[in-house]
C-alpha cells in the first residue's frame, strides 16, 4: 500500500463516518503494538489510548521490535518514540528494509513534531503524531494502520496457499469431514483477502472496512447456523425453571464434535457415564457427549432431552458452588459446558453476568485494568449486565486508571529525585512529572509531591551553602521558590542549614583536636609547618575559640614548649628557647615560670664569670633610635597599644632575634614594634675584656596624637 507523507495523519474517524473509537458496533482489526520506547509514561500513555482494545508489546530498541515481528501471527504496526530514537530515520529505513509490511507510527513532543517530521521526509512512514498522546487522533491512526497491515496479509496469505492432502478421488472422505470442525471464518477472510488484493491497488481504504464487517457479518451468521440456536434466551431476571418446566433443548452445538452410533447404544453409554459421574468429562467419553450425540441423532428423543436438562441443572448448581468459592476459572468452564448442554437454557445471561461481574471484581482488586476493559466490552456486547451496573464498573475502571497514573507519576517522582534529576532534562525529571501529576491526581496528593520536589532542591541549596558557594545556594533556594516553596519550607530550610552549619563546625572543631592531640604524643609541637600542634590549636581557635577541648591541650602545648626552652636555654640555643618561650607565654604560661625558665638557661648556659643578661646588671647605651611608624589601620580606628619585643645586642651592638613577647592589643602594633627595634644600635658590651652579647628587653608605647 502507498505510504502518506510524514506530516499528513489519517483523518479521525470518530468524527466522520468512519468506525468510531467508541462505537461498541465497530469491527476491530486484531493486531499488536510493538512501542519502541525505555519509557513507562508512553507505554501508559499509549495504552490508555488504546483503551485495551490492542496489546502493545515494548521494546528497548528497534532491533528488539524487529525480532519480534519475524514471530507475528497477526498484523502488527511499529511505535516509535523518537525521544528515545538514537536516529529515527535510520530506525524507519531499518524497519521498512527488514520488515515492509509492517506500518510504522512516529510519535514526537509537540514542540518537535515538525522538525520530526521533516527529519523523515521522503520516508515510509504512516504518520508522526504529537506527545503528549491525542487518544482519538492516535486510535483512529493505529485502527486504520492495522487494516492495512491486515488487508496486505491476506493479500500475501492467498497469493499463496498451503496445499492440502486430498484423498485419491481427490474429495475429503466422511470420516475425515467429521474429524476437521468446519471454520466458516475461512471462507470469509479469503473472501476479504481477494477484495483486499483488488481494492489495493486503488487504495480503497473506505471499502476495506465495508469487506471487513461484510465479512464478519458472514462469520456470525455461520456460527449461528452451526449453533443451531432456536430459543431467545430469556431476561436476566427470569429465575431458573425446574426440570420439569425446562423447554425442549435445542439440537447440540457443532462447537464440540458428536459420535456416531444408534440411538439406544448412545443413551446407555450416557445411563453409563451418569452413574459414574462422568457429567462433562472426559470430555470424549461423557455424559454429555453421549445425550447430545443421541439428540442430535433423533432430535425428538425424551430421554437425551431430559438427561440434558438434568445435566443443565447439575452444571447450573456446580456454577453456583464454584463461583461462591471464587474459582472462577472452573465456574467459566461450567458455564460453558452448560451453554453445551442447553443452548437455550433462560438462565444463561443470568449466569454470564454473575460469572462478568466476579471476573471484574477480581481484574478491579489485582488492578489488572487491561483485562477489566475487555471484561466490559464483553459485558455490553452480551447484554448480560444491566446499563446501570456496566456504568458503574466504568467509572470504577476510570478511577483505578487515575490511581494508577497516579502511582506511575509518584514513582518517577520518587526516582528522579533519587537520581538527582530535579529540573533537567526537561521532560524526564522530577519537576516535569509534579506537572504531570498535578493533571490527574488531587489537590493533596500533588501538594505532597511538590513538597518532595522542594525539600530536595533546598537540600541542593544547603549543600552548596555549607560548601561555600553562595551563588549556587541562591540559584537552588530560586528554584525552590518557582516550583512552590512555602515559608514554612523556606523557614524550615534555613534552620536546617544553621544546624548544619554548626554540626559541621563542631565536627571540624573535633578533627583538629584530635590531631593536636596526635601531634602533641609525637612531640611535634611547632614542627613541621602546617603539620604540628601548635598549627592545629591554632586553626582550633579560629573555628571554634569557646570549643570546651581548647583549654587543656593550649596548657599542654604550653607545658611542653616550657620544658624545650629550659633544654635549649642549657645547650646555648638561645634564639630557639626564646622562640618556645614566646610560644609558651602565647599558650597560656605563668609569666614567672617563663621567667624562672629563662632565667635559669641563661645561668646554666653563662660562662663562669659572666655577668647576667637581661638582668639589669650590665647598662646597655643605645647610640641610634627609630621612632616606631603607627600604622594607619590603628591611627583611623584611633588604636592604642603596647609592644614588649626580647632580642640580643651582638657583639657589634646590633639587635638580632627580635621577637614580640606579648602586645596589647595583640598583632596591631608587632610588625612596626619589630622595624623599629631592628634599626636600632647599641655600644658594643664587654666583660672584662671579652665582647658578650645581652639578652634584653624594650616596651614600646604606641599613644594616639593629640587631635
Amino acid at each position: 500500500m502507498a505510504n502518506p507523507a510524514p506530516t499528513a495523519s489519517r483523518p479521525d474517524r470518530s468524527d466522520g463516518g468512519g468506525p468510531s473509537h467508541a462505537d461498541n458496533r465497530t469491527v476491530r482489526v486484531a493486531g499488536e503494538i510493538l512501542a519502541v520506547t525505555a519509557r513507562d509514561d508512553f507505554l501508559l500513555e499509549l495504552g490508555e489510548a488504546l483503551g485495551g482494545q490492542f496489546a502493545v508489546h515494548p521494546a528497548e530498541d528497534i532491533g528488539a521490535a524487529l525480532a519480534h515481528t519475524h514471530h507475528a501471527r497477526q498484523p502488527q504496526i511499529l511505535a516509535i518514540d523518537s525521544r528515545a530514537a538514537r536516529s529515527v530515520r535510520e530506525d524507519v529505513e531499518r524497519a521498512r528494509a527488514e520488515a515492509p509490511g509492517t506500518p510504522v507510527v512516529v510519535f514526537a513532543l509537540l514542540e518537535e513534531e515538525k522538525s520530526v517530521a521533516g527529519a523523515l521526509k521522503g520516508a515510509h512512514v504512516l504518520a508522526v503524531l504529537p506527545l503528549p498522546i491525542e487518544r482519538r487522533k492516535t486510535a483512529a491512526v493505529l485502527e486504520s494502520g492495522l487494516a492495512d497491515a491486515a488487508a496486505l496479509r491476506a493479500a500475501r496469505e492467498r497469493a499463496t496457499p498451503a496445499a492440502a492432502p486430498a484423498s485419491p478421488a481427490g474429495e475429503r472422505t466422511a470420516d475425515a469431514a467429521r474429524a476437521e470442525p468446519l471454520q466458516p471464518e475461512s471462507a470469509a477472510l479469503s473472501d476479504l483477502a481477494q477484495f483486499g488484493e483488488r481494492e489495493a491497488g486503488r487504495g480503497g481504504l473506505i471499502w476495506l472496512w465495508i469487506a471487513i464487517g461484510v465479512a464478519i457479518v458472514a462469520l456470525g451468521g455461520a456460527l449461528y447456523w452451526l449453533l443451531g440456536s432456536r430459543a431467545t434466551p430469556a431476561p436476566a431476571h427470569e429465575p431458573a425453571q425446574s426440570p420439569a418446566a425446562a423447554p425442549a433443548a435445542a439440537p447440540p452445538s457443532a462447537a464440540v464434535p458428536l459420535v456416531k452410533g444408534t440411538v439406544d447404544d448412545l443413551l446407555e453409554k450416557a445411563r453409563g457415564a451418569m452413574r459414574d459421574r462422568r457429567y462433562t468429562e472426559p470430555a470424549n467419553d461423557s455424559a454429555l457427549l453421549y445425550y447430545r450425540s443421541a439428540l442430535g441423532s433423533d432430535p425428538a428423543s425424551a430421554e437425551a432431552r431430559d438427561g440434558l436438562a438434568r445435566l443443565a441443572n447439575l452444571l447450573a448448581a456446580r456454577f453456583d458452588e464454584t463461583l461462591a468459592g471464587d474459582h472462577l476459572d472452573d465456574a467459566a468452564a461450567a458455564l460453558a459446558a452448560l451453554k453445551n448442554a442447553a443452548p437455550g437454557d433462560p438462565r444463561l445471561a443470568h449466569l454470564d453476568g454473575r460469572l462478568l461481574q466476579a471476573q471484574v471484581t477480581r481484574a478491579l482488586g489485582e488492578g489488572n485494568l487491561e483485562r477489566v476493559n475487555a471484561l466490559l466490552r464483553q459485558a455490553q456486547q452480551s447484554a448480560a449486565v444491566p446499563a446501570d451496573q456496566l456504568a458503574k464498573w466504568r467509572a470504577e475502571l476510570a478511577r483505578h486508571q487515575d490511581d494508577a497514573r497516579q502511582k506511575h507519576f509518584d514513582d518517577l517522582i520518587a526516582e528522579r529525585i533519587r537520581d538527582g534529576h530535579l529540573i533537567e532534562p526537561a521532560s524526564d525529571s522530577a519537576r516535569y512529572y509534579v506537572g504531570r501529576l498535578k493533571e490527574v491526581a488531587p489537590a493533596a496528593e500533588a501538594q505532597r509531591a511538590t513538597h518532595d520536589l522542594t525539600v530536595a532542591l533546598l537540600h541542593r541549596a544547603r549543600d552548596a551553602a555549607l560548601a561555600g558557594r553562595p551563588a549556587d545556594a541562591d540559584r537552588w533556594v530560586g528554584e525552590a521558590r518557582a516550583s512552590g516553596m512555602t515559608p514554612a519550607d523556606f523557614a524550615s530550610y534555613q534552620h536546617e542549614l544553621a544546624s548544619a552549619r554548626q554540626h559541621s563546625v563542631a565536627s571540624e572543631a573535633e578533627r583538629l583536636a584530635q590531631l593536636a592531640r596526635e601531634r602533641l604524643r609525637a612531640g611535634a609541637l611547632t614542627e613541621p609547618a602546617h603539620d604540628s600542634a601548635s598549627d592545629y590549636l591554632t586553626q582550633l581557635h579560629d573555628v571554634m575559640p569557646n570549643s570546651a577541648t581548647l583549654p587543656p591541650l593550649q596548657s599542654d602545648l604550653a607545658a611542653r614548649l616550657l620544658a624545650r626552652a629550659g633544654d635549649e636555654g642549657r645547650a646555648g640555643q638561645g634564639a630557639a628557647m626564646r622562640g618556645d618561650l614566646a610560644l609558651a607565654r602565647r599558650w597560656g604560661a605563668d609569666p614567672a615560670q617563663v621567667a624562672a625558665t629563662e632565667q635559669a638557661a641563661s645561668r646554666a648556659s653563662r660562662p663562669a664569670g659572666t655577668p647576667a643578661t637581661a638582668g639589669g646588671e650590665i647598662q646597655l647605651k643605645r647610640t641610634r633610635y627609630v621612632q616606631p611608624e603607627y600604622p594607619d589601620s590603628a591611627l583611623d580606628a584611633r588604636q592604642a597599644g603596647t609592644v614588649e619585643v626580647e632580642f640580643t645586642v651582638d657583639t657589634r651592638g646590633r639587635p638580632r632575634d627580635a621577637h614580640v613577647v606579648q602586645s596589647n592589643p595583640p598583632k596591631v602594633f608587632d610588625r612596626a614594634a619589630m622595624r623599629a627595634v631592628e634599626a636600632w644600635r647599641y655600644d658594643p658590651v664587654s666583660v672584662n675584656g671579652t665582647p658578650t652579647e645581652v639578652l634584653t628587653r624594650a616596651l614600646i608605647r604606641f599613644q594616639l596624637p593629640p587631635k
